[in-house]
């Protein structure tokens, strides 16, 4: 259903979006009727559709149709109230949720769209985040070069922008391709590098991911006492409960902890992992 969100009165086009919400049989949940009550009272069409952009977020795992109501919302208000930010990301969106259905020319599509219009918003986070997720795109269709390209291109900006965290989660994309094309001691070297900067930033889900990521190339190698090492320290990092949970991206101090690695274990990691490269290539 469209919702017309451009009547003369702005009272009642925001009232009447929320009515027809309720209307057209979205089943909400809570966090829907709160972002629902922040889209009604911004003040501004900038407020609005970042509100819509978070609507968007909700859902582009769980109703991907509802979310696509929310970016089809959100880029009609960014373009009639000529917010760039809000049209670059609102595409960005779109072509998150069409990634997850699969639906891989019209996401390469929103996500160059997004980069089109971001060239004159300069904002970042966005270019490096649509060149990591164009790294995704290419991976699942096997071309390879053009995977390594954008990873680069997000590597690229995430250091210009002093950023080690996001320049980590590109090495991170690329450990996978150098993996698959047998290039092991590349992807080793590449994982030890993330690896090194998810521990100093305490960023612990990326960090299992990276150490799950060396154990699958030591798997390859043969090499048992090596994963019985990282298995143990990956079980310390997160406990036996939830060893491959995720929780965001969060540091270890944002969710209301210390570091759960000791220096010392990561020491010992660190010692084991370059001598086998050192000496077993």
């Amino acid at each position: 259903m469209h919702f017309n969100l451009y009547s003369d009165s702005k009272i009642f086009d925001i009232q009447a979006f929320v009515v027809l919400s309720f209307a057209a049989g979205m089943a909400q949940s809570g966090s829907e009727k709160r972002l629902l009550a922040e889209y009604a009272n911004g003040s501004t069409d900038s407020m609005r559709v970042e509100t819509l952009i978070k609507l968007c977020d909700e859902f582009t795992y769980s109703q991907p149709e509802k979310a696509l109501q929310y970016y089809d919302r959100s880029r009609e208000l960014s373009e009639k109230s000529g917010y760039e930010l809000g049209l670059a990301r609102s595409y960005e969106r779109a072509g998150n949720i069409f990634f997850h259905q699969g639906k891989k020319e019209i996401t390469r599509d929103h996500y160059l769209k997004a980069l089109k219009v971001n060239q004159q918003v300069g904002d970042y986070e966005i270019s490096a985040s649509i060149h990591y997720n164009l790294g995704n795109l290419h991976y699942e269709t096997g071309a390879f070069d053009s995977v390594l390209y954008h990873a680069d291109k997000a590597a690229e900006i995430f250091l210009n922008n002093n950023d080690s965290v996001g320049y980590a989660a590109t090495r991170y994309l690329i450990i996978g391709l150098y993996k698959d094309q047998g290039k092991y001691s590349l992807a080793m070297k590449t994982g030890l590098e993330a690896l090194g900067i998810f521990q100093r930033h305490e960023v612990q889900t990326w960090e299992i991911y990276t150490l799950n990521n060396i154990v699958d190339l030591y798997k390859i190698q043969g090499d048992l006492s090596t994963i019985l090492l990282l298995r143990s320290i990956v079980q310390i990092r997160t406990g036996p409960q939830t060893m491959f949970a995720t929780c965001g991206h969060k540091t270890d101090r944002e969710n209301g902890g210390g570091s759960f690695t000791t220096p010392i274990l990561v020491l010992v990691l660190m010692v084991q992992v370059i001598r086998r490269i050192c000496f077993h290539g």
